[in-house]
């Protein structure tokens, strides 16, 4: 999530801005972490994408290129 849309989705309410990226249907990404390595995944509508990361990262807020991502607060269903 862009700082941007942290700050929008806490002054909105949790959840708001997931809301939205479904309904343009973004892609998401997961940190997948299995065997002492970490993956980017990236699920969109047509692909699931994943890039070994060359260096760990923090679980709770990393950072990726221009994108900031933070533990999500709520489970996937």
């Amino acid at each position: 999530m862009r700082k941007t849309e942290w700050i929008a989705d806490f002054l909105a309410g949790p959840g708001i801005i997931q809301g939205a990226d479904y309904l343009n249907d973004a892609s998401a990404h997961y940190l997948v972490e299995s065997g002492g390595r970490q993956l980017l995944v990236n699920v969109s509508k047509d692909f699931i994408t994943s890039r070994e990361l060359a260096n760990k990262v923090d679980p709770g807020k990393f950072y990726f290129g221009n994108y900031t991502f933070r533990k999500a607060t709520y489970q996937l269903i």
